[in-house]
């Protein structure tokens, strides 16, 4: 459909961008004050896999959390842009397309809390999680991080080195054309039959639930 069209439950999924998202945050909790590093945004659409990206390191403004995890530093940061900054690239981003992201509450929960933040409002869209995705489509998956959901379906993972939030969304993407080809094959034909939710639902389930992010 492309930037700036409208999506609903009854879209037909061949018809709809998905962009998938990663971010890289200081720690776990969205609600308890931690932040954006790194984000990356990857346009895909069915037939054409991914068509558009966006990657950027994030100025989080406070301690930069578990290096071991994101492994950055606070160098590598110093001269990020604020999210605040980003916003407006980010509603352009998302426009008229579904937000994916493995473990997509975690995900959603930080842009929401960046958005509000900064004074702002996360634009309502549809959102759908790669995990409850398989899982709704008969996938057993016996571990649920991304490489394990990349191993289950056949998908490459780059080696996860710095600035992960690019090859994790990299990844992402193409479990996301991989689930949305099964989809078909077993009858689903629009975004409803995919399980999306809109944004806000998203937000408050993980507000209800606190998970650990995903990691490789």
């Amino acid at each position: 459909m492309g930037t700036g069209a409208v999506l609903f439950e009854g879209t037909d999924l061949s018809e709809a961008d998905y962009v998938v998202l990663d971010v890289e945050t200081t720690g776990f909790s969205a609600q308890r004050g931690d932040r954006v590093v790194g984000i990356a945004m990857l346009r895909c659409r069915p037939g054409e896999g991914v068509v558009d990206r966006f990657a950027t390191l994030v100025n989080p403004g406070r301690a930069i959390g578990p290096t071991q995890v994101h492994r950055l530093t606070e160098r590598h940061v110093s001269h990020a842009p604020t999210f605040a900054k980003l916003i407006p690239r980010l509603r352009r981003q998302i426009s008229g397309a579904v937000v994916v992201a493995h473990n997509a509450r975690f995900d959603v929960a930080f842009l929401d809390a960046e958005f509000a933040r900064a004074g702002s409002r996360l634009p309502p869209t549809l959102t759908l999680c790669t995990i409850e995705l398989a899982e709704s489509l008969g996938i057993d998956l016996p571990d649920k991080t991304l490489a394990g959901c990349c191993r289950e379906l056949g998908v490459p993972i780059e080696e996860r080195r710095m600035h992960g939030a690019s090859t994790d969304a990299q990844a992402t993407a193409g479990v996301l054309l991989r689930l949305l080809r099964t989809a078909r094959l077993n009858g689903i034909s629009n975004l409803a039959g995919l399980g999306c939710v809109r944004s806000s639902l998203a937000a408050r389930r993980t507000r209800r639930h606190r998970l650990v992010p995903d990691r490789p």
